[in-house]
């Protein structure tokens, strides 16, 4: 059974993406920070829960340290409501930045010799929207996963994964995009 770790398992499009994989078979670890709806997948779908918060540092370090995966799917996608750049606050920057950027990357670097020893994926889903943050986000996010391509030709495989119109909609994207690559050694951009 193949095994997935799935950020923001708790709300839209990270919580459609880990009940897909339990539905497809994939035996499911979902990080996320509310207790109850990682109870409530456990219960319904036999996720195993990893209640953490992206941004605590140690916290995901003593998480991760043990855990063997075959994909990691960062859907932890957190935007500040405001849509115009000129209305967002410091606070609102920051936490765009380190729940969808640095988390990722923090992550990505914790378990990326892993997921390339065992032949894994790494999919990052990007965040969709008309403002400057979202758009800013999904070019860093996509050319974080180009250069991770050149610096793993071999392993492991690397998609981009964008996250509209729906959240049911990323989740079977993410399903094809998932069984088309059964030929491990190879390391492949995907955005569809």
């Amino acid at each position: 059974m193949r095994t997935a770790l799935v950020t923001g398992a708790t709300r839209g499009t990270g919580r459609a993406l880990a009940t897909a994989l339990a539905e497809a078979g994939w035996r499911v670890h979902a990080l996320g920070r509310d207790r109850l709806v990682l109870d409530e997948l456990r219960a319904s779908h036999g996720i195993l829960p990893m209640h953490a918060d992206l941004t605590d540092r140690d916290q995901l370090r003593a998480l991760t340290d043990e855990i063997e995966i075959d994909a990691l799917v960062h859907a932890a996608l957190r935007l500040p409501h405001a849509a115009r750049f000129s209305e967002l606050s410091e606070a609102d920057i920051d936490m765009a930045l380190e729940v969808n950027l640095s988390s990722t990357l923090h992550l990505s670097h914790a378990l990326l010799s892993g997921l390339a020893a065992r032949g894994g994926d790494l999919v990052i889903a990007l965040p969709e929207g008309s403002g400057l943050l979202p758009r800013t986000l999904a070019a860093a996010l996509t050319e974080f996963a180009s250069g991770l391509a050149a610096e793993f030709p071999d392993a492991p495989r690397i998609h981009t994964l964008p996250c509209g119109p729906t959240p049911v909609v990323a989740a079977r994207r993410l399903q094809m995009m998932l069984a088309a690559n059964t030929t491990y050694g190879k390391t492949r951009i995907s955005t569809k």
